[in-house]
């Protein structure tokens, strides 16, 4: 199985996300969450992972449980989904920048927008043109 095929699709992804924020910012345990919503603590923490699909019946007490309007979760899984994007795009970036290898550079294009793309590449070439103008002044 390849992690993509593991991987949770991204609507789960995303309220996986939201209900694990909105439990942490509750400060309540996950299995206190759970008795309170009267679901296991082991269905509870399959939809934290992301491997299970919480009912609507079962979301709506979660969201009264942590102290949270249902939208509020969603709105939670798409920030969260934005953080992990924006920390995958400056990996991308960094290693492009580190090592520049055409798997590297390739993949920084493909994570980045237009002018993040741009500005990948004058850094790039800045480097070259260090790199070039030290190398003749040790040769």
């Amino acid at each position: 199985m390849t992690p993509q095929e593991s991987e949770p699709p991204r609507a789960l992804r995303r309220l996986a996300l939201g209900m694990a924020a909105a439990l942490a910012a509750s400060g309540q345990s996950q299995k206190d969450v759970a008795a309170r919503c009267r679901i296991s603590p082991a269905y509870l923490s399959k939809m934290l992972a992301g491997h299970k699909n919480p009912s609507q019946v079962v979301l709506e007490r979660f969201a009264e449980v942590v102290g949270v309007r249902v939208g509020e979760v969603y709105d939670l899984g798409d920030k969260a989904l934005e953080r992990q994007a924006e920390a995958a795009r400056r990996a991308a970036v960094r290693r492009a920048v580190n090592e520049p290898t055409v798997t590297a550079l390739a993949e920084a294009a493909a994570r980045l927008h237009h002018d993040e793309l741009r500005r990948l590449v004058e850094e790039l070439q800045d480097r070259l043109k260090r790199d070039e103008t030290s190398g003749r002044a040790h040769g």
